[in-house]
Formats: structure tokens, C-alpha cells, sequence
């Protein structure tokens, strides 16, 4: 048994974890930008020399010391902390995301930057923008899950500055270099919907078993790769890989015959570098939480670790 979680081809509101592992999926249709290519020849500071960790570990010391100490949480502190590591990185109430957003609503932290391109294919980022959601309930629970949130989507705005990661802005500058056709158009076009198409297909078995009602780890004897293909056995007929492998292959045939011709290289090794983002910032963030409940062995959210490391690993062979 195979079992396809949604119908091909399939462009569904991306699972962010931990705010969509229970309730319904919200389904949204892509919107491909006509309008993505703009003349701009603006300079566009990309950030310092500083490491990732270099940046994250005090960043995350003072948001964790921020929100479990306070008892109200303002927007505007929150951006001051941000921005002392991120300058040109912009606070906003969630309720300002625009409605066409794959956002679902019990997120509570969402990172936004839209990428413009010149005429000859030069790529030019927007301003990055967090959209927050403040919790309404500030015991420790609520706290962790807004910190988890938090700390995922700013060490996603940390790839995309620091030296010793490579962001969405080099990886289109080497793609675009030679100008742009019909193909690369197409190909950037089709970009985000294969990963959050690939995404939101090889992680739904797991969030469907474990059936989880907020974000919070629970200790279990073994989060390994043989607990995790048993899972997927059981809920797909196939181990992780196989299924990874399985769904990877539908959803890029099917985007073909929707859309016809495009690098389908370029789009698996767009793939592969937003699966490495993911997997670190699930990494991080679940291991801030196991330290946070005192919990030092295994837990179930140590599962989407294990799934998301099959993940890239299948997109980089």
C-alpha cells in the first residue's frame, strides 16, 4: 500500500510545525507571481561575517531569558532583540499577513521575504519580516511553543545571512548568472511549489500517527530510523526513504505535465538546500525544547529530526 496524502499535483498550505499537527489542513491554491520581475538595481546588505551559531546562541539566551521571565510580551521588545542581530529584519502583527499566505492559523511565528528579479535575472530581496502571534496564555507550555516558533524561524533568517551557510540568494545568483529564458522562469517559478508540495507529502504520515495536540516533546524509549521506517510502514507501506523517494518522483512528474519543461536539477537541488534549512531548524529548536522540560533521552518530536535528516539526504544523493 502507498498511501499519497494529497491528490497530484498538489500546492497545500505548508505543515509548520508545531501549530499544524492537529486540526484540519487548510488548503490554498499556488499563486504563481507574474510579476516577479521588476528593474531594481538597489545595493542590498546580505548581513556580516559572523557564523550562524556565532549569532543564534546569544540571540537564543536572550529571547528564552525574555519570554519565560516576563510576564507580558510586547512586539516591540521582541524586535529590539531581534534586530540586535538582525538589523534590517522587521516585526509585525500577525494579523498584518497578507491573506494569500500558506501561514496556517495557529502559527505563531511566520518569516516573509519576497525575491524580486531585475530584467537580466538578477535576484533582489525584500525586507524580511516576522509575522507574530503573541500567546494568549503565558504559562511555561505556551511560552515554549512561542519560543520553539520563534527560534525556528530566525535561524531561517540566519541562513540567509551568515558566512558559513548558503542562502536562497546565492544559490538564484548562481542560477540566474547567464541571464534568464523561458525554462529558468518557468523553473523559478516552479520552485517553491515542489518543496512545499515534496514537504507537506513526506511529513504528513508522522504528524497523522503521532496525532499530537500542541508541541510539546514526550519521552519515548527510541527516536531512531528503524522506529521511524516502522511508522512509515505502517502508514504507507514504504520506510521513510522509499516514500520520500516515491513522492519526490509523482510530485516532479506531475509538475512536468502540469507545466511542461523545466530544470528539474535545479529544482531537486532547491529542494536539497531548503530540506537542510529545515532539518537544522527543527534540530535546534526541538533540542531548546528537550532542555527546556528536562527531558534527556529520546522524544517524539526527536522523530521529525530522524524524518527530516531522510529528507535531505534523499535530495542530495
Amino acid at each position: 500500500m502507498i498511501n499519497l496524502y494529497t491528490s497530484i499535483p498538489v500546492y497545500k498550505t505548508k505543515l509548520k510545525a508545531p501549530n499544524s499537527l492537529s486540526g484540519k489542513v487548510k488548503q490554498s491554491s499556488a499563486n504563481i507571481q507574474n510579476d516577479v520581475f521588476v528593474k531594481n538595481t538597489s545595493n542590498v546588505s546580505f548581513g556580516d561575517n559572523l557564523t550562524l551559531m556565532a549569532k543564534f546562541v546569544p540571540f537564543a539566551k536572550e529571547i528564552e531569558d525574555y519570554v519565560l521571565k516576563s510576564s507580558k510580551l510586547e512586539l516591540s521588545d521582541i524586535e529590539k532583540i531581534i534586530q540586535r542581530y538582525s538589523p534590517t529584519t522587521k516585526i509585525k502583527d500577525f494579523n498584518e499577513l497578507p491573506q494569500n499566505s500558506n501561514a496556517h492559523n495557529r502559527t505563531l511565528a511566520y518569516f516573509k521575504q519576497k525575491i524580486n528579479f531585475t530584467v537580466d535575472g538578477k535576484p533582489i530581496p525584500e525586507e524580511k519580516e516576522i509575522y507574530i502571534r503573541l500567546p494568549k496564555y503565558l504559562n511555561k507550555e505556551h511560552k515554549l511553543e512561542f519560543l520553539d516558533s520563534i527560534e525556528h524561524e530566525f535561524i531561517h533568517i540566519l541562513q540567509e545571512e551568515s558566512s558559513d551557510r548558503v542562502s536562497k540568494i546565492s544559490f538564484l545568483n548562481k542560477f540566474t548568472q547567464n541571464g534568464l529564458d523561458e525554462e529558468k522562469i518557468k523553473t523559478l517559478q516552479i520552485m517553491p511549489q515542489a518543496f512545499n508540495a515534496i514537504e507537506y507529502n513526506m511529513a504528513m504520515p508522522l504528524y497523522k500517527f503521532l496525532e499530537k495536540e500542541n508541541n510539546m516533546p514526550i519521552p519515548i524509549k527510541s527516536a531512531s530510523l528503524e522506529v521511524l521506517d516502522k511508522i512509515y510502514q505502517s502508514m504507507t507501506g514504504l520506510t521513510a526513504e522509499e516514500y520520500i523517494k516515491y513522492i519526490k518522483t509523482e510530485i516532479i512528474k506531475s509538475l512536468e505535465e502540469s507545466y511542461g519543461k523545466f530544470d528539474k536539477k535545479v529544482i531537486n537541488d532547491y529542494v536539497a538546500l531548503i530540506s537542510e534549512k529545515e532539518y537544522e531548524a527543527y534540530k535546534k529548536t526541538i533540542e531548546m525544547l528537550n532542555k527546556k522540560c528536562g527531558i534527556s533521552g529520546p522524544c517524539d518530536l526527536d522523530l521529525r529530526v530522524v524524518l527530516y535528516d531522510v529528507f535531505k539526504n534523499v535530495m542530495l544523493r
